[in-house]
Parts: structure tokens; C-alpha cells; sequence
């Protein structure tokens, strides 16, 4: 249960958590714990409880709604005839964005986070951080060396039962790829069933399963509907933070950390705001510098994605008309009295990670499929008989940029992805996406599959296929990377998520991730705050 104030106390707080997505709301619960500690929780969306953001197979409709979703867009691409950029869903409600993602639950590979002491990060190897993605989590299969027993979050496997998808599995095995039957545990490779931060029939949400689901805590403050724009520093300490709500400006104080924790773009968008960033960028928007500190939304990343649309020999077979908002009332009725039937789906039911050719140590592509047709843009949802694929990039080597296009806080953050620009990324798009097609032509979907859908059809070479995921490009919506833990002028945080020259502030989110995890990052992140937490925590006792 969690205790939602209308002001925060006059007094201040020790602790006051920025944001309430797969961070926020690990940093502020685990706080908590400590009955000594005052925290508040700050989060800038509205309350959480709704069957949108209940209801695992209505993940499209938190998608679409303004309520619910910031919407953000990046600048253009420089695509011909472009008008805005890359579509970025950003959760505009308690939980953040783990309330309204897509709850496939990945933690990416070993090699992913051994390599991040090459970035001089200490303490984040794969053997060090397991632990706490086994705290994390409740896995449906029990306890083991790899997997949690007793977490906040609850993980199954996906049922996978429709036709569709045993035939994407058993066409897994005729393509040489195997099943793995637990793509979290000893090695990621393989085609899968998607596992899903579900349970009970319902989403797992980081603040349903570390706020609501747990005991009240009277230390534990949570301001819905405020706006964070500004820190404020005295030296090399933070005070304060200054919040916006209700139109009314209010400074609360902070005595021991303030933690931010509002995800890749808005993170560093408030740390520019409040004068730490590149001091040239700030005085030309006539910001204050505080610290100049250039590598601040510097090297964004995120898993570049390409839709592939299929039509079906026998349309009974695609979840079209079984899901809730494209079969009518009735799975939306049978959720709400039993938590049952199709709307307990994670809609993404089977996927692979595979490596781009034997060279490669680790699966650099991943592939997530639907049984239907469907579209989940920032203004409506479509859905038809058929199958989708969804390809993605998964180390990426192009990097883009978070800045300020204005000194008011309430503008969106600017940023721009620069998807495809080094020829290793461009390369593995073409390879990605020929691999997709040797999953589709093998004799077990060949047998449920009329062909692809759309322009790429006609995509044979090479030239045309870039080409045409050039035109496509679409994001995962994985953006990271932007305020990096290391050291030296690349990085922003130190490896305990302490933002460089200052004593206490710090960043806990997606940005302090030196490279992107080969994963959905909703797991990583929550590993993450679980970690810095301890921490923290440790060294405080």
C-alpha cells in the first residue's frame, strides 16, 4: 500500500526519490525499509490504478493515451519528407514506463556486464549483479542458481499455445537455432517462449510490486501529478529540489540524497535545467552552470527495430479476434472476474536472440512476434488476423544525443537516436533481417504463412532491403546510455550512480548504463536499483 500526500512535509525529507518508473519505485521502497529514513517519491503522471495498466493484454491502450503516456518525438532522422522523428512512449503515471511497456522480461547476457569494467565501472560483473536480479523476481520455475525465488516481481513463460507460435519454435529447431527453455538462466541464445513480468493474471508493474503490494510505510511519502524542474545547489551539494504542482512552485528540502531516477531523457534533461551539463549548450539558453560536465546526454542508445507483417493461410488461427480491444467485450469481462483467458497475455508470446554469424559471442538480433497484425501508435491501435515479427538491433553501435531545445522545463525533451549511421549497424540490419526470413521459410511456418506484407516484399539485395529499413526504422523503445557510469569526460556518474563533483546526488535509471544491455531493459533496470539500493543502504547502516 502506498500513501499519496497532497504536499509534501515543510520539513523536507532525507531522501527524495525523482520519478517512479523500474527505479523510482525499487530506490524509494527499499529506502523505506529503514523506518528511520523520511523518503519522498516523486512522480511528475497520475495515479496507476486502472485495468489499462492492469490488464497484461491491454498493453496497447496505456500506449495510446494521453492520460498515460508523455508521447515524446525525437528530431528527425534526416529521412526524406520526415516531419518529426522516432516515436518515444514515456510512462506518464505511478510506475513509469513499466506500466505501460511491454513486460517481456530479459536480463541480457554475461558478457554484457563483464565488459563494463573496460568503461572503469567497478562492481557491476555478471556474477556481482545476479544476485540482485534474483532478488528482483519470483520466477514460476522456482529457485536456482539463476533464478529468484522470492522477489517482488512475479515472471512466468509465456503459454505460447496458439498455432502460430509452436510453429515459430518448432521452426526455431529446422533452422538450427534450438529452443532454450530459460533465456534468463545459463545463455540467451535460441529461439523461446517470451517470459513476462505477469502474475496472477495481472501486469507487474515496478510500482504495483514494490509500493502497492507491500506494507504501508508512514516514512514513505508519494507526490503524484508533480513536476520536478530544478535541483538546487549549494557547492557541491544538492538542498533542494524545487517541484511544480498545481501551478504552484515548492521547494522541498532534501538532507540527505536526492536520487534521480526519470529515465534516459528526462533525467538528463532535469540535470541541464539545473545547470550541470555542457557549460557552452547552458549559457546559450542562459542557464546557470553549476558543473560543467560535457558527456551529459551524450550517447544515446536504444535497440533499432523493424516491423515484418505476415498474412496467414487460416485467419482462425491469429489472436485478433481473442484480444481485448480487437474480439469485442468478452476477454475483458472474463479478466475482470476471474483474471483469466486471452487478456493475461503478454500479446508477445514467442521470440529468439541470435547471433549475426558465428563470430559473434553473444546474439547481437532479436526477434519478437505476435499472432496478429497490429499497430500500436501514439494515437491509435489497429489490429488484424495475421503475424508480426519485430527485429531488433541489439548493440548498436550508432549513438545519438539528448539536449535543450528551451530553458522551460515543461518542453519535452530534444533528442535524436541516429539510427544506422556506422556501417557495422547497417550491416547487421541487413543480416537481421535476412535471418527473420530463414525462420519464415522453414517448412513449420511455411505451412501456416501465406508470405510477407508490405513494400520490403520486393526487397531482395541488399541495397533495397537498407533502403527500406532505413525508411522504417522504428524504436524499441530502450533509450539508455545518456548520463554513463565510468570515468573520464565520456562518463557523468561514478559506479555507485553519484553524479562526478558532487556529494550527494545521484542517478539511478536507465542513462548510467555504460553500453546497452542485450535485453528489454525494464529487468536491467530493476537489477540496477536493487543494487545501487543495497549499496546504499550498506554503507548508511
Amino acid at each position: 500500500m502506498i500513501q499519496v500526500v497532497r504536499s509534501p512535509r515543510k520539513g523536507g525529507y532525507d531522501y527524495v526519490v525523482i520519478g517512479s518508473g523500474s527505479a523510482g519505485s525499487v530506490v524509494a521502497s527499499r529506502l523505506a525499509e529503514d523506518s528511520a529514513r523520511t523518503v519522498l517519491l516523486i512522480e511528475a503522471g497520475g495515479s496507476d490504478q486502472s485495468i489499462d495498466g492492469s490488464m497484461p493484454a491491454a498493453i496497447g491502450l496505456p500506449l495510446i493515451s494521453d492520460r498515460y503516456n508523455w508521447k515524446y518525438f525525437g528530431m528527425p532522422e534526416m529521412r526524406r519528407g520526415q516531419d518529426v522523428g522516432v516515436y518515444q512512449p514515456c510512462g506518464k503515471v505511478l510506475g513509469g514506463s513499466s506500466s505501460i511497456g511491454r513486460m517481456n522480461w530479459t536480463r541480457g547476457n554475461r558478457k554484457d556486464y563483464d565488459s563494463w569494467a573496460s568503461y572503469g565501472v567497478q562492481g557491476w560483473s555478471y556474477d556481482e549483479v545476479l544476485p540482485f536480479f534474483k532478488m528482483s523476481e519470483t520466477f514460476e520455475g522456482g529457485d536456482n542458481r539463476f533464478r529468484g525465488g522470492q522477489g517482488p516481481i512475479q515472471v512466468e513463460r509465456s503459454k505460447a499455445d496458439n498455432p502460430l507460435f509452436q510453429a515459430f519454435l518448432a521452426a526455431g529447431v529446422e533452422a538450427g537455432h534450438g529452443v532454450n527453455h530459460d533465456h534468463n538462466a545459463a545463455y540467451l541464445s535460441g529461439v523461446h517462449r517470451i517470459q513476462h513480468n505477469i502474475g496472477n493474471g495481472r501486469r507487474m508493474s515496478a510500482s504495483f510490486a514494490y509500493l502497492h503490494n507491500r506494507p504501508v510505510r508512514p516514512n514513505l511519502d508519494v507526490l503524484l501529478n508533480a513536476r520536478v524542474v530544478r535541483v538546487i545547489f549549494q557547492g557541491h551539494r544538492c538542498v533542494a529540489v524545487e517541484v511544480v504542482k498545481n501551478r504552484t512552485r515548492i521547494t522541498i528540502p532534501v538532507h540527505q540524497e536526492a536520487i534521480c531516477c526519470a529515465g534516459a531523457l528526462v533525467s538528463p534533461q532535469l540535470l541541464m535545467l539545473s545547470g550541470v551539463g555542457h557549460a557552452d549548450h547552458l549559457r546559450q539558453l542562459d542557464i546557470p552552470v553549476v558543473s560543467h560536465l560535457p558527456a551529459v546526454g551524450q550517447g544515446l542508445s536504444d535497440h533499432i527495430c523493424f516491423c515484418v507483417e505476415y498474412e496467414v493461410k487460416d485467419s482462425r488461427e491469429s489472436a485478433a479476434q481473442t484480444l481485448p480491444f480487437g474480439g469485442g467485450l468478452t476477454p475483458g469481462l472474463e479478466w475482470l472476474l476471474s483474471r483469466r483467458g486471452p487478456g493475461t497475455s503478454g500479446l508477445f508470446e514467442v521470440g529468439a536472440m541470435l547471433s549475426s554469424d558465428q563470430t559473434v559471442s553473444r546474439p547481437d538480433v532479436q526477434i519478437e512476434c505476435l499472432a496478429a497484425r497490429s499497430s500500436f501508435g501514439a494515437g491509435e491501435i489497429s489490429i488484424a488476423p495475421g503475424f508480426q515479427c519485430f527485429v531488433s538491433l541489439q548493440r548498436p553501435t550508432s549513438t545519438g544525443l539528448v539536449w535543450l531545445s528551451s530553458a522551460d522545463p515543461f518542453a519535452p525533451p530534444a533528442f535524436r537516436f541516429n539510427y544506422l549511421r556506422t556501417e557495422h549497424d547497417r550491416k547487421l540490419a541487413v543480416v537481421a533481417l535476412r535471418q527473420l526470413r530463414d525462420l519464415m521459410n522453414q517448412p513449420s511456418m511455411v505451412t501456416k504463412l501465406k508470405g510477407e506484407v508490405g513494400e520490403q516484399v520486393a526487397c531482395r539485395t541488399d541495397k533495397t532491403l537498407l533502403s527500406w529499413a532505413k525508411r522504417v526504422a522504428k524504436s524499441s523503445y530502450h533509450p539508455s546510455c545518456t548520463l554513463r557510469m565510468g570515468r573520464g569526460e565520456g562518463s557523468v556518474v561514478d559506479s555507485s550512480g553519484k553524479v562526478h563533483g558532487f556529494d550527494n546526488l545521484r542517478v539511478v535509471d536507465a542513462s548510467i548504463f555504460p553500453t546497452i544491455p542485450t535485453a528489454n531493459l525494464n529487468a536491467p533496470t530493476i537489477m540496477l536499483a536493487e543494487k545501487i539500493s543495497a549499496d546504499l543502504i550498506r554503507v548508511l547502516a
